[in-house]
């Protein structure tokens, strides 16, 4: 599909991307976000550049895993989500969510030119992400526990077994009152007052 056919079908792929879209963005800064590492993104044939009335951002590609078009919104927390859409304008399965902007490029190449390996950086770079992801929507992730730290402990145990133990442990109401109290502690060495208190 060469630009002037493109342009053709911009109409159609603006309504698409329109419906996916949650908030709009500068696609000029996400363009030279991905263009900071010009190599990776020259590697998938990048080309026909589109922003939908930063709405969304779209380009062509010619990938080894993907040849068609990537398309980038913003969602409501401020990380990204990536489309592919065939040159029929076909989406595919795969989709890319809640990517930060220094993950983009090689979260694009992952799925457009080279496949990521399961290596344990990949893995705990995946874990990394998404405890990223948990923080911003608010959640305490400094203290995870794992079946390891039942696994250890104990023989015979499997992870579903392990993972069990852990969530009965740290649901208990013994443990939950211990939580609420240990917080009731700190908030008042900090100086807040509690709303009931008022």
């Amino acid at each position: 599909m060469n630009n002037t056919e493109l342009l053709k079908k911009a109409k159609n792929i603006t309504e698409l991307l329109l419906a996916k879209s949650e908030r709009d963005f500068n696609t000029t800064v996400t363009k030279n976000q991905l263009m900071t590492q010009p190599i990776i993104v020259g590697s998938w044939g990048a080309h026909n550049w589109k922003n939908i009335g930063n709405t969304a951002l779209f380009f062509q590609v010619n990938g080894r895993l993907h040849k068609g078009i990537v398309a980038i919104v913003l969602g409501f927390e401020d990380l990204y989500k990536v489309f592919l859409l065939d040159e029929e304008l076909n989406f595919s399965p795969t989709i890319l969510e809640s990517v930060y902007a220094e993950d983009l490029v090689l979260a694009i190449d992952a799925i457009v030119e080279t496949p990521q390996k399961d290596t344990e950086e990949s893995r705990l770079a995946q874990i990394d992400n998404a405890k990223k992801y948990l923080e911003s929507q608010g959640f305490f992730t400094a203290n995870l526990w794992h079946t390891d730290d039942v696994c250890q402990n104990y023989d015979d145990v499997n992870q579903d077994e392990a993972l069990n133990i852990i969530e009965d442990a740290m649901t208990s109401d013994w443990m939950t009152s211990q939580i609420f109290e240990a917080i009731d502690i700190v908030a008042e060495e900090n100086g807040y007052k509690r709303k009931d208190e008022d």
